[in-house]
């Protein structure tokens, strides 16, 4: 892995007007909003319902899961886009805008972190599929969000956050599975990342061997972060074929380099991808 600067422009955020509730004391006044504003998601209610669930089931059985089994402190929060995506370890939590009765480029929801100190925004779902693209991520690194099951006047909001990592090596496999069902509309696949704490010796290169498997032929990037996330360094888009392959990254840092973050960052991989361990050179 070639050493890198990446420099980071600032997040353009889109405003967004909503409307005014015309009296909030009054609570037919507001009802008569809310039942104008969700009426024409009647029609979609069982498809979207069966989409969340059947994410977040597997969500929680399969990745979150695996990722706790090695350690990690992971939450997420799948839901209707009118009722927000929440996800909270009591005193961080990361949110979705709700927003009801279009589609995700329509209504474009913000996201936002809370923690004592105050709230503040994190980004913004534009598209369906993941914010800010494949390998995107909120502004402190820490959460990512997406639109998935898009729909004509709703979507299914997904948000999950790593409130920490597990550490490499990986001595136990991760499963990233594909969220998406074969039939949605868009996006037509979202498989969450794996992204891993580290601690080395000073060394100019560190070099990970990674044992992924795949049913079919996929493709995924990996990234290097430091200590405060930013950017160390990235591969080109690396292809596995179907079964069992070792890939082998070094990354080529500064000495003093000691501590970061490993990020596997799917591509494309219909399937998704089991990641079953993640060596370090040299050992700790």
């Amino acid at each position: 892995m070639p050493n890198q600067r990446v420099s980071v422009s600032s997040l353009k955020l889109v405003s967004m007007v909503v409307p005014e509730i015309p009296d909030i004391a009054n609570i037919e006044a507001v009802y008569a909003l809310e039942h104008a504003r969700l009426a024409p998601m009647a029609s979609e209610t069982n498809t979207w319902l069966e989409n969340s669930r059947a994410i977040s089931t597997v969500l929680d059985a399969v990745y979150i899961k695996s990722l706790q089994d090695v350690g990690a402190k992971i939450g997420s929060s799948v839901i209707c886009a009118a009722l927000g995506a929440l996800v909270s370890n009591g005193e961080t939590s990361y949110r979705v805008e709700a927003i009801a009765g279009a589609d995700v480029r329509a209504t474009q929801p913000r996201v936002y972190k809370s923690t004592k100190t105050g709230v503040e925004q994190q980004g913004q779902l534009t598209e369906p599929g993941r914010m800010g693209g494949l390998g995107g991520w909120s502004l402190d690194k820490d959460a990512i969000f997406a639109a998935l099951a898009s729909y004509t006047h709703n979507f299914v909001a997904l948000a999950m956050a790593f409130f920490s990592r597990a550490s490499l090596p990986l001595t136990r496999s991760v499963t990233l599975p594909n969220l998406v069902l074969a039939e949605t509309r868009e996006p037509n696949q979202f498989v969450p990342p794996l992204s891993m704490s580290f601690s080395r010796l000073p060394s100019p290169i560190f070099t990970n061997t990674i044992r992924v498997s795949t049913p079919v032929k996929s493709s995924f990037w990996v990234e290097a972060w430091s200590a405060d996330k930013s950017m160390l360094g990235k591969t080109d888009i690396l292809e596995v074929e179907p079964g069992t392959s070792d890939v082998v990254i070094n990354h080529f840092l500064y000495p003093w380099e000691t501590n970061g973050f490993v990020n596997i960052e799917p591509n494309n991989a219909p399937q998704g991808l089991i990641i079953e361990s993640i060596g370090i050179f040299p050992p700790i």
